[in-house]
């Protein structure tokens, strides 16, 4: 008897699990869905700094949503909090070494990034651009504090044989030095949109959409 309610409580829990799957199979958490645009955000093991996730989809293809992301020329124009951001050395023709300038509210340090980036072709038309951290870089700035990037990932999907693109944001980042990490935390969770509505406008002004409203966008 007592092994029949146990598994009866047991098929009722997976029951559940199957119904709730898409939060639990990768423990993301919908925060918000305004404008076309969907955040998202994880706890990770071991670390207070949750990770965040963006999600839209744009009526631009994936090559013009890369051409912006990879021209750090531009980067200042549209990217929050971006002051500067230059390429530091080329590995080869898909990767390379970047630095990144953080813009802190006062009274905080400013923050900077020594970076690699590399972009992966994928099957299916897919690009697969991710940026993470040099253990040990050399370029050292004393008025400023090194954060550090445990991943940043851009993943732009082809949507309607690529006049559209499902872009895919990821991102867990510490921002170290004396932050509290719930400022960080309630930062992050509103980068995403700040950062795809920096992206439209850009590709508006490239011509490649015709209305910088994410709403009109899809």
């Amino acid at each position: 008897m007592a092994l029949r309610i146990w598994t009866t409580k047991l098929l009722m829990t997976l029951s559940w699990l199957s119904l709730s799957g898409v939060a639990l199979a990768n423990n993301w958490v919908l925060q918000s869905e305004e404008d076309g645009i969907l955040i998202y955000t994880r706890e990770e093991v071991g670390s207070e700094v949750i990770s965040m996730k963006g999600e839209s989809t744009l009526g631009v293809s994936p090559a013009e949503i890369f051409e912006i992301l990879k021209d750090n020329s531009i980067a200042t124009d549209w990217i929050p909090q971006v002051v500067a951001k230059r390429d530091v050395q080329s590995i080869n023709k898909n990767e390379r070494i970047e630095y990144t300038h953080i813009k802190m509210p006062w009274p905080l340090d400013d923050r900077y990034y020594v970076a690699r980036a590399r972009v992966d072709y994928r099957p299916g038309g897919v690009y697969q651009i991710s940026v993470r951290s040099v253990d040990k870089p050399t370029l050292i700035e004393d008025d400023k504090v090194l954060g550090f990037i445990h991943l940043s990932e851009f993943v732009l999907t082809p949507v309607d044989g690529g006049k559209r693109t499902l872009m895919t944001i990821e991102v867990n980042t510490d921002q170290r030095g004396m932050v509290p990490t719930w400022l960080v935390n309630m930062a992050q969770k509103k980068w995403p949109r700040h950062f795809f509505r920096g992206l439209i406008a850009q590709l508006a002004k490239r011509g490649y959409l015709q209305s910088p409203d994410p709403a009109l966008a899809h």
